[in-house]
């Protein structure tokens, strides 16, 4: 669209071609930093994680994975290290801060090569669902870096009608549960993607979440009953898939599932 146009050119957002002419735009989303309660850093990190995952799905973007990212920062980390060590162009950081009440995500787009601020922007939750917050800064992303190869229409399918009403809350906390590797955590989350499939009964990742409970106690030997579970799994993948087809991490589940079938 003109208004696309207009913004990527305000940017002056470049963009490099292979020899096959398929312009491809290479980018890291850097760990957003957590400001508030150390309880509440699970959100922090997932939000900047499910961020990279919704920029992954579109072909024109090369994104560094979250875990190669993870690797190069810390302590005495420098982004022009890991720039050059995972090749990527622009960055993604920000922060966010939480108290009991609200919460406001701060985000920054940055081109490193030329050391300029592209594009910044704060929202405060107070006014949007986070899962919506997620999904404008996504589409102002994707928008200013790949107008010229994904037409308006793509750039908007991002953009979901969700009514949250804290689901996407309980989906990373599940998540960050997950992450513990114990038998008692496991259960936990699966607490947590139930609440949020009660909450928001169109949330995809919330039905990836919970297959992935039942994936984990088969591969934990958690579970009595490994070919129910697995079953679970499957339809939980499938019903993730038919909510969203575009969910990559509603079909790593379906397959994962079925390699653990035949094992």
């Amino acid at each position: 669209s003109l208004i696309a146009w207009l913004f990527a050119a305000r940017l002056n957002v470049s963009v490099s071609t292979d020899r096959h002419s398929h312009t491809r735009v290479t980018l890291a989303v850097l760990p957003f930093q957590h400001i508030g309660p150390d309880e509440s850093a699970y959100f922090s990190t997932g939000f900047g994680e499910d961020l990279a995952s919704a920029l992954g799905r579109f072909p024109e973007l090369t994104v560094a994975s979250t875990g190669a990212v993870a690797r190069y920062t810390g302590v005495g980390s420098n982004v022009d290290d890991m720039r050059r060590q995972l090749n990527f162009r622009y960055s993604i950081d920000g922060d966010i801060r939480r108290d009991a009440s609200s919460f406001r995500i701060s985000v920054r787009l940055s081109d490193l090569e030329r050391g300029t601020l592209l594009w910044s922007g704060a929202y405060d939750a107070l006014h949007s669902s986070p899962l919506a917050i997620r999904d404008e800064i996504t589409s102002l992303i994707a928008g200013a870096l790949m107008v010229k190869v994904v037409d308006a229409e793509a750039v908007a399918s991002t953009r979901r009608a969700d009514p949250d009403k804290g689901a996407y809350d309980f989906v990373l906390r599940g998540r960050s549960l997950m992450s513990r590797l114990t038998r008692v955590s496991n259960s936990e989350a699966r607490k947590a993607f139930e609440r949020a499939i009660e909450l928001d009964p169109r949330h995809s990742d919330a039905y990836v979440g919970l297959g992935r409970t039942d994936l984990s106690a088969v591969a934990m030997g958690w579970t009595a009953y490994p070919s129910e579970a697995l079953d679970r799994a499957e339809a939980l993948a499938r019903k993730a898939i038919e909510i969203e087809e575009s969910n990559p991490a509603g079909h790593v589940l379906l397959g994962r599932t079925h390699a653990r079938r035949s094992q």
